[in-house]
């Protein structure tokens, strides 16, 4: 009599069943995996495991009893024959094997179970294989990839330099600014404007005719002098201004992303990234504000057109669900 099946089919139902003067088998859950070399998709699953202390087979006499239709005195009978069978295997071979459960052998630390982990009948659901996953995936074009990368990084630099040339202009605008309101106008910044020649040199008229020939003159002399100046002044503000007034940032290039998954998690993304290296495609993460915030990037082109080749290629070859992600949308506008 196959004591184990009977010990196999209890495990559905309890937790652990005790074999005397054997030991005690137990189930242990094992959480989902997925095998990146394969792309299989393991389930969750219970895992038998043993220890060598047995507290009573109380369980595993009452089940194959009522199973066998014999007597607890009968079934307790082929439980003793079963385990003397296993006590001689184990010092003839130091292990046995325990269909549909496993091998049972002799260690270091004592007895040791290794489970049987093509039964379906303990270890959860079948393994599903990836439908995206393909061994003949053609590795991504390095040179498109090389061009989008160093398109970003010029992007960047024409961005930081724009915005130091637009506070440089501003800098500009308003120290000229001032500079004119100064000549205009002293008084806002409490300053005394310069007296007149005419006043300077009145203590030097003796006769009142003098002063009446001699003051016109002089102030026609004053506003001749200021007049060329404050022209000059004006003239040389606007040639500053206007050069650096026309001047006119550079316009960020839109990038054009063919998307192939996207996950809430860094960690959930970097496992696919890692899938999608081993099997020779460059993918990397993209931070996006929209949720899922994580996306995977199995290509980067500077024009739709380009980017929708690929996302028909990669739709075609290993991923139906692929899509384009459009990033600097001001750019594109």
């Amino acid at each position: 009599m196959n004591i184990s099946l009977y010990i196999s089919e209890l495990l559905r139902d309890y937790d652990e069943v005790c074999l005397s003067d054997i030991g005690t088998f137990y189930k242990e859950r094992t959480p989902a995996s997925f095998n990146e070399a394969s792309g299989v998709f393991n389930a969750p699953f219970d895992r038998v495991r043993f220890r060598p202390k047995a507290d009573g087979d109380d369980v595993l006499v009452n089940y194959i009893s009522e199973v066998k239709k014999i007597s607890v005195a009968s079934s307790r009978y082929f439980i003793n024959k079963f385990t003397n069978s296993i006590q001689q295997s184990l010092t003839s071979d130091n292990q046995v094997e325990l269909q549909p459960i496993g091998v049972l052998k002799k260690g270091p630390s004592g007895l040791q179970l290794i489970g049987n982990h093509e039964s379906p009948a303990y270890f959860g659901l079948q393994a599903i294989q990836d439908p995206s996953y393909s061994s003949r995936v053609r590795p991504m074009n390095v040179a498109v990839v090389n061009e989008a990368v160093n398109t970003g990084i010029e992007n960047e630099s024409s961005g930081s330099a724009s915005g130091g040339k637009i506070a440089t202009i501003v800098l500009i605008v308003l120290l000229i600014t001032a500079g004119i309101l100064y000549i205009f106008n002293p008084s806002l910044f409490n300053l005394s404007a310069d007296k007149p020649i005419t006043e300077r040199n009145k203590a030097k008229v003796d006769s009142p005719a003098a002063k009446t020939t001699s003051e016109p003159a002089v102030v026609q002399t004053a506003k001749d002098s200021a007049a060329p100046s404050i022209s000059a002044v004006a003239q040389d503000t606007v040639k500053k201004i206007a050069p650096a007034v026309s001047s006119e940032s550079p316009v960020l290039a839109p990038s054009f992303e063919v998307i192939g998954a996207s996950f809430a998690l860094p960690s959930e993304a970097d496992t696919y990234v890692n899938l999608m290296k081993s099997r020779g495609i460059k993918a990397k993460v993209i931070e996006d504000k929209r949720k899922p915030k994580y996306k995977i990037s199995l290509g980067s082109f500077t024009t739709y057109e380009a980017a929708n080749v690929e996302k028909r290629r990669v739709q075609s070859t290993f991923n139906k669900e692929a899509w384009i992600l459009t990033l600097n949308d001001k750019a594109k506008k």
